[in-house]
């Protein structure tokens, strides 16, 4: 994972949901990058989550009793969406503690999340029916 990132240095829920400027933005270490971002993460409009799930939802119509697991799981999103679908139980790791702990709010998803990387997984091999993997390719 790269050790920083490119942020701007406030919010976008303070600035109403602007895109910061190149000049307006500051190099920060990734860990505190996700920090800052995960408290508006699923509140923020995002058009690639909004296509991607118009892709991927298809390819879940029954989920019913498939142990699901979900690589790089931020703050759930997939999780939680996947769990309403029958996914049956389900598991999410990430490496950023500030997604996990939103993540953790989530009910139906709250007790089976882990702090790993995707690099060296904490399950046994063939355990899971299905693995989600959002937008998490970049940061290996």
């Amino acid at each position: 994972m790269n050790s920083r990132a490119e942020v701007e240095p406030e919010s976008l829920a303070a600035r109403g949901g602007e895109l910061p400027s190149a000049r307006n933005s500051c190099t920060v270490p990734v860990a505190e990058g996700y920090e800052r971002w995960a408290p508006i993460y699923d509140r923020t409009p995002n058009p690639l989550l909004a296509c991607e799930e118009r892709h991927l939802m298809p390819w879940f119509a029954d989920l019913r009793d498939k142990s699901i697991l979900d690589v790089g799981c931020g703050t759930g999103r997939w999780l939680q969406r996947l769990t309403t679908l029958g996914g049956q139980p389900v598991a999410g790791i990430d490496s950023s503690v500030a997604m996990l702990r939103v993540a953790g709010k989530k009910g139906a998803i709250r007790g089976r999340l882990a702090s790993a990387a995707c690099e060296n997984l904490p399950f046994r091999a063939a355990v899971f029916d299905l693995a989600v993997c959002s937008f998490v390719l970049g940061h290996i």
